[in-house]
């Protein structure tokens, strides 16, 4: 984990002058009750903050990744999915929010960044919050900050349930401990940079409150449910089912390559599964895009199978059939951009998806509309980078279809 937090500027309530070194210690208090996983750490690192570059980083920001963090949010988890596995997790903490770094009961007017580092790390984990589960218990990981700020039996049994227990199990945290801070390492610049977030209580108007929380649902990945990614099919058919998540939309592509639509793509809908009738059956590999909709921008999940090997002739690669007339006045639907536009740190990179089946995505980066020659959109995403404004645009095309509208995003690159 890249700690690039930086200095307050200021000596903390618990005698920090750091918050890499405020929040070092809920990194330790994971590492003492799990077994076959354990944080690592880079003290006031500069490694740039983005997404997708495989680099686990908590860093203050003013968005997610270009995402509005809402009123209520005082830090998220943004993941990265391979298939099932977690690649990378990324922890901002909201720079419009007071922090501080103190343990005990809340205190009116700033929050303890050491507690909600502790939650935040538990989602790192895979560990979500047990109060929007149905569950009643006392646990850091409920979905709304409190007086506890350490680990608790729920805490403890949900980690060592993925990792198993410490080799050597530390005593169970007290609520009241008060971990030893670190020396104070050389401040570093505060880095500027960019879900799971820790919603922000409603404090009651005394100095020294008892939260009434308010909760905030929290935005979960939709995954793959099955078939198990990266098994091999067992027939030319194939269904796929997902959870819901928090998405509002969903979009399955299934290709030759990564990000690819060549055998099968469900269009844009609200349905958690879909059935691929034309598998090919030659064992080959099979890549599959899950996209979603998550507060009105699109990402997306990468899976990859097996095609069932059947005996005789392989199966050629899909040729797309030929496109029926459409009804007069059909148009391709507009392309989405995620991000849709923002301020980002050295580069961005762009996702586009039409929910029109067959469609071409075609996009430019110098500001000019896209025609029928423009490059081709790849899949997987576009980088852009040099500094200042970029303005990338895009359209989709389709035979016997109108072209679609044209979608622009604006990137101011710093």
């Amino acid at each position: 984990m890249q700690l690039e937090l930086g200095t307050p500027g200021r000596t903390l309530l618990d005698g920090t002058t750091s918050w890499n070194t405020a929040i070092a210690p809920a990194l330790d208090m994971w590492n003492q009750v799990v077994g076959r996983m354990q944080f690592g750490r880079v003290m006031n690192s500069t490694a740039p903050v983005a997404s997708g570059d495989g680099v686990n980083s908590m860093a203050f920001s003013s968005t997610i990744f270009g995402q509005s963090f809402g009123s209520n949010t005082l830090a998220v988890t943004y993941y990265r999915y391979s298939g099932s596995t977690m690649m990378e997790a990324d922890i901002l903490f909201n720079t419009a929010q007071s922090f501080d770094s103190y343990r005990g009961a809340l205190r009116s007017g700033s929050y303890d960044i050491q507690r909600v580092a502790l939650h935040e790390l538990g989602h790192a984990l895979g560990l979500a919050h047990p109060d929007q589960a149905g569950q009643h218990v006392d646990a850091v990981m409920n979905s709304t900050i409190s007086d506890r700020d350490a680990l608790s039996n729920d805490d403890i049994a949900g980690g060592q349930s993925l990792y198993g227990a410490a080799a050597s199990p530390s005593p169970t945290p007290s609520p009241t401990s008060k971990p030893t801070p670190s020396p104070t390492p050389t401040p570093t610049p505060t880095s500027t940079a960019t879900p799971t977030p820790t919603p922000k209580p409603t404090a009651a108007p005394t100095a020294t409150p008892t939260a009434t929380p308010t909760p905030t649902p929290t935005p979960s990945p939709a995954v793959m449910l099955s078939p198990q990614p990266g098994s091999t099919f067992t027939s030319s058919s194939v269904t796929f089912s997902w959870s819901a998540g928090s998405a509002t939309a969903y979009a399955l592509l299934v290709g030759n390559s990564t990000g690819s639509s060549d055998i099968y793509n469900s269009g844009m809908g609200s349905a958690l599964s879909a059935t691929v009738n034309q598998m090919p059956t030659d064992g080959r590999t099979i890549y599959v895009s899950l996209y979603l909709r998550v507060n009105n921008s699109w990402v997306s999940n990468k899976y990859t199978y097996k095609a069932f090997k059947a005996s005789g002739t392989p199966t050629p690669t899909p040729t797309p059939t030929a496109t029926p007339t459409p009804t007069p006045g059909t148009t391709v639907s507009t392309p989405f951009l995620s991000p849709s536009g923002g301020t980002f740190t050295g580069q961005v990179t762009v996702r586009m998806f039409c929910s029109t089946s067959g469609a071409t995505i075609r996009c430019t980066t110098d500001g000019t509309d896209p025609t029928t020659t423009s490059t081709a959109y790849p899949g997987g995403g576009i980088t852009v980078t040099g500094k200042g404004l970029r303005t990338v645009k895009a359209k989709a095309f389709k035979a016997g279809y109108n072209d679609s509208a044209i979608t622009t995003g604006n990137y101011t690159i710093n």
